[in-house]
């Protein structure tokens, strides 16, 4: 690999061809996924609404999207080049046995075959544009006064977003077993090799420094400013909905996303309400619209998409190039060494003793949740989740998750099951070592019947 330094490897070339097919997998899933959640984002175009706020919270999320888009091809692309430069390896190694063997015949010998093509190593078009149409039917006096983002589907983006994550958590730890089962466990300097490149792909301890981990992060983050935002629109409208109550103007909603408002003053409609309303209204209001402001720039400034974007483009930028060489193996008369040279990632990430850098595996006791307490069997969630719901419901409920596409991305090779954490609903899925996904792909109580809880 271009840049870093040669460490010596001890493998076995079927273990490398094993692995490389494992990449490819892991890969197909991974581009089915990035798929999945481009055609989900596809449906919230302009959920942020075409008013000031919107196009703010627009001009910082559009960027960090488009971003993203090429770090995900970034980490297919060094995906591919580790499977390649494995069955490289591996047929060099076959080569210089065969030729420096007493007694085999001349010519080519084993070959393996090449470990297939990951799909999406080029980047994607980016998601629609947040700014968008906004709720319709608002007065203009109010109009100003009254976010017309799109909550629904700013929690949707979320959702989306959160999966993602998930989703790419789950695939650096099925990358990293894979690569630990071509390692020898007693050869220090190959494990070390092993995950040195691996951090360049995907890092847990600096998830910038790597495209997978880095859109890992930006996934998380992105879920976190849009489910900010909508929470923001929700306290905006409650908030004026109050304010104008008090001075007997009162606005009904009659849909759930305000495609729908009425606005009633002494039994007139909005058409007839008086400037002295309208004055009224505006210097209650203006004040109320200032803090909104302020809490929007306040949620944009802490989520700090700019900086995510440059992450992400430096990400993709520094996402290593394997370019594997074939050897030339010429023809002797000794038993060849079982050490290869290979160009792999020197990365200085190793430990102080020259071993693999450690691992962060996410606690299952972490979380916002006082008492976290996570299940994967149906009858015990059913057991431990409030609202008295039945096996079967949480059965049919576990299913329906899993059958979303994006969930549905990694139900493969992988075969994740999920966990649910009974305090408070939020489904993970559950990576290779048995622990949850850092970021939960959906809520369990939105699949199980309203009781009340």
């Amino acid at each position: 690999m271009r840049g870093h330094a040669s460490v010596r490897i001890h493998l076995v070339p079927s273990d490398l061809g094993k692995a490389a097919t494992g990449l490819v997998s892991q890969g197909t899933d991974l581009h089915e996924a990035i798929a999945a959640l481009a055609s989900a984002l596809a449906g919230c175009a302009g959920m942020a609404g075409n008013d000031a706020w919107g196009h703010r919270f627009a001009a910082m999320y559009d960027p960090a999207t488009a971003a993203l888009q090429r770090t995900f091809a970034a980490g297919q692309k060094s995906l591919q080049g580790m499977a390649t430069g494995l069955v490289t390896t591996a047929n060099n190694y076959l080569q210089a046995d065969h030729h420096s063997t007493t007694g085999k015949a001349r010519g080519t010998g084993t070959k393996l075959p090449p470990p297939g093509q990951i799909p999406g190593q080029h980047a994607g078009a980016s998601p629609p544009p947040a700014a968008g149409q906004g709720s319709p039917g608002l007065p203009s006096w109010l109009a100003k006064y009254w976010p017309n983002g799109h909550q629904n589907l700013l929690r949707e983006a979320a959702t989306y977003y959160g999966r993602m994550a998930a989703i790419l958590q789950m695939t650096g730890s099925a990358v990293e077993s894979d690569l630990n089962a071509i390692t020898d466990t007693t050869s220090e300097p190959s494990v070390a090799a092993m995950h040195d490149f691996l951090t360049l792909i995907y890092n847990r301890k600096d998830p910038s420094r790597a495209p997978l981990s880095a859109a890992q992060r930006a996934c998380a983050q992105l879920s976190g400013v849009c489910t900010g935002y909508a929470d923001l629109i929700d306290s905006m409208h409650s908030r004026v909905e109050h304010a104008l109550a008090g001075t007997g103007l009162a606005v009904g909603l009659t849909s759930a996303v305000g495609g729908v408002i009425d606005f009633f003053t002494d039994g007139l409609t909005t058409g007839l309400v008086s400037e002295a309303d309208e004055a009224e209204a505006s210097a209650i209001l203006g004040p109320i619209a200032a803090d909104f402001t302020t809490a929007v720039e306040n949620e944009l400034a802490s989520a700090d998409l700019g900086s995510l974007a440059t992450m992400l483009e430096d990400a993709a930028e520094n996402a290593p190039e394997l370019e594997p060489i074939t050897a030339d193996t010429t023809p002797a008369e000794n038993v060849a060494d079982d050490e290869l040279e290979e160009e792999l990632a020197d990365a200085g990430q190793g430990g102080d003793d020259g071993g693999p850098p450690p691992l962060h595996m996410p606690n299952w006791n972490s979380g916002d949740d006082e008492d976290p307490k996570y299940q994967r069997n149906p009858a015990a969630i059913a057991r431990e989740l409030s609202g008295g719901y039945t096996r079967k419901e949480i059965t049919d409920a576990i299913h329906t998750i899993k059958r979303d596409p994006m969930v549905r991305s990694v139900l493969g090779r992988n075969n994740p099951d999920i966990v649910v954490n009974t305090s408070n609903g939020d489904v993970y899925l559950e990576l290779p070592d048995g622990s949850p996904s850092v970021e939960p792909i959906d809520n369990i109580y939105e699949y199980l019947p309203d009781k009340g809880r």
